[in-house]
């Protein structure tokens, strides 16, 4: 793995989705600048502070049981850069049954605070699966 001390966007992305993996809001509010931007995959997905963002997890968690959502490809950046994405397996177990959602993407911006990085901005989505449809 290469070494993440030197590539701060990848290092917090990967920090996120372990919080977000453990349900631990508390461990991902210290990852984040208060003024968190996250753009996710509802329609009404535009949140911005640590408030809406903890609330729509929290009611993500509530709709499962269990969830995890692990990197499988992140885009190689320079190693100063601000950012970073990834191709994800999101998993959910819902009523006992297991639910496997490849090609989540996920991409993080990161600013300093302080001395310390955080998350800025968070865009997580899947792709629009009527493109092929319209042959964009």
């Amino acid at each position: 793995m290469q070494n993440l001390k030197s590539k701060p966007a990848e290092r917090l992305l990967r920090q996120f989705l372990e919080g977000y993996n453990k349900r631990d809001l508390a461990y991902i509010r210290n990852l984040c600048l208060p003024n968190i931007q996250m753009l996710g995959v509802a329609v009404d997905g535009c949140l911005v502070g640590l408030k809406e963002v903890e609330a729509q997890f929290e009611i993500n968690w509530s709709q499962s049981e269990k969830s995890s959502i692990d990197v499988m490809h992140c885009i190689p950046g320079s190693s100063d850069a601000l950012w970073t994405a990834a191709l994800c397996t999101a998993k959910f177990t819902i009523k006992d049954q297991q639910h496997i959602l490849e090609n989540f993407r996920c991409t993080l911006a990161v600013e300093k605070q302080d001395d310390t990085w955080k998350i800025a901005h968070v865009h997580a989505s899947f792709p629009e699966v009527r493109t092929n449809e319209i042959n964009i």
